[in-house]
C-alpha cells in the first residue's frame, strides 16, 4: 500500500484544472476519454466541487494530452475554457476586492487551493511586482504545461476581469526550456515572454498595486474568503479529508479496508479509530460519502453500465449496489439515471 500512502501525501491541484484541459481537448476534436484513463483519473470525479487530483497524475494527463495534439504550447488552450468555479471560492473573492494589491495577497494566501507543489509570492524589484511561483522542494512540481496555463488564466483575468490595463502586465518568465518555436507563446501573452526562467514569475508596474477594481464588494470578499478558509482547514487539519481522498484516488473501492488505510497512513488500526472518531466520523461513513458521491457521480456524467458502477464503487454485485443506492437516494440506480436523462 506503499503507492496509496505516496497519493495521500504528493502535492495536489484542484479536478477542475483537469476539466478545463479535457474541455479544450474537445473542443479541438479530441476525445478526453482513453487520455483520461491513460492518466488514471477518473473523469466523474472532475464534477465533484473541491476534488483534488495528484500532480502525478495532472502530469501524465498533459503528458498525454501533449502526443495527442502534437501541440507543446497546448497549455495556452485552456485559460479559455477556465470560469470563476473552476478557481474554487478564489476567483469571487478575487473581483470582490478593494484593489490590485489586495488581489496579489489574496493568491498569495490561498493558492495551494489551485495547487500544493508550488508557493506563491510577491516580490518587489526595481520598482515593479514580480508574482512568483516557486516549486516545493522535495515536491513533485508542476509541469510546463500547467505553468503556462496558470499564467496565462491569470493575466487574463486580471485584465478581462478586474480591467487591470495590459500595459501594466510587465513579463512572463516561464521556467520551460527554450522551444524550438516560441511564436504561441510571445503572440498569446500580452507583455514580453522569456524562458529558461529558474520559476514562474509575472511582473507588473509597481503603480497597478493602486488600480481599482470595479466589482469590489466587501461583503463578498468576506464570504468567499470563509469558504476559502473552511477548504484550507480541511486541507491542513482534518484526518477526514486525508482518508477521504486516498480512497477517492483509488482506480477501484473494492478492497479498501480500515486496515489497508491506516497502514497507508503509518498508523495502527485503534489510532486511525479512535482520531475519526474526534472528528466525528468513522472509516465506515467516509468510505460510505466516498461510494455515495462516486457512484451519483458515474450514473450522471458517464453511458457505463450499472454494474461497472457497482464495481468500480466496491461492490461485489448489482444487487447490494442497488440497496445501498436507495438507502442513500431513495430510489433505484436505474430510476436514478432515467430521471437524470428525464
Amino acid at each position: 500500500m506503499s503507492q496509496t500512502h505516496n497519493i495521500v501525501n504528493e502535492p495536489s491541484t484542484l479536478s477542475t484544472w483537469a476539466l478545463a484541459l479535457v474541455h479544450s481537448l474537445e473542443a479541438q476534436g479530441i476525445a478526453p476519454a482513453p487520455l483520461m484513463a491513460e492518466a488514471n483519473i477518473d473523469a466523474a470525479s472532475l464534477y465533484h466541487s473541491g476534488h483534488r487530483i495528484p500532480l502525478s497524475k495532472m502530469s501524465r494527463l498533459w503528458q498525454a494530452a501533449i502526443k495527442a495534439t502534437n501541440n507543446p504550447a497546448i497549455g495556452l488552450s485552456v485559460p479559455q475554457h477556465l470560469s470563476s468555479g473552476h478557481f474554487h471560492a478564489l476567483s469571487h473573492v478575487l473581483q470582490a476586492c478593494q484593489r490590485f494589491s489586495d488581489v496579489l495577497s489574496a493568491m498569495v494566501r490561498y493558492s495551494r487551493i489551485i495547487s500544493t507543489g508550488a508557493s506563491l509570492d510577491i516580490q518587489e524589484i526595481h520598482q515593479r511586482i514580480e508574482l512568483v511561483f516557486t516549486p516545493q522542494t522535495q515536491a513533485t512540481p508542476p509541469c510546463h504545461e500547467a505553468m503556462d496555463a496558470f499564467a496565462g488564466s491569470i493575466i487574463q483575468r486580471f485584465i478581462h476581469k478586474l480591467k487591470l490595463p495590459s500595459s501594466q502586465v510587465l513579463h512572463v518568465k516561464l521556467p520551460r526550456p527554450q522551444p524550438s518555436q516560441p511564436e504561441p507563446w510571445v503572440s498569446f501573452f500580452p507583455c514580453l515572454v522569456t524562458f529558461q526562467s529558474d520559476c514562474l514569475r509575472i511582473g507588473f508596474h509597481s503603480d497597478s498595486l493602486e488600480h481599482r477594481i470595479p466589482t469590489a464588494n466587501p461583503d463578498i470578499a468576506q464570504a468567499c474568503q470563509q469558504i476559502l478558509k473552511t477548504y484550507t482547514n480541511r486541507m491542513d487539519n482534518r484526518l477526514t479529508e486525508q482518508v477521504s481522498l486516498l480512497i477517492q484516488n483509488q482506480p477501484t473501492l473494492s478492497g479498501i479496508t480500515l486496515d489497508s488505510v491506516a497502514c497507508s497512513l503509518n498508523m495502527s488500526n485503534r489510532s486511525l479509530h479512535r482520531k475519526l472518531q474526534q472528528e466525528s466520523s468513522s472509516f465506515r461513513t467516509i468510505l460510505d460519502n466516498v461510494r455515495k458521491r462516486q457512484a451519483i457521480l458515474s450514473l450522471r456524467s458517464s453511458t457505463k453500465s450499472i454494474i461497472d458502477i457497482a464495481q468500480e464503487a466496491g461492490f461485489q454485485d448489482s444487487g447490494s449496489f442497488s440497496r445501498a443506492f436507495k438507502r442513500w437516494t431513495g430510489c433505484s440506480p436505474r430510476e436514478y439515471r432515467k430521471s437524470i436523462l428525464g
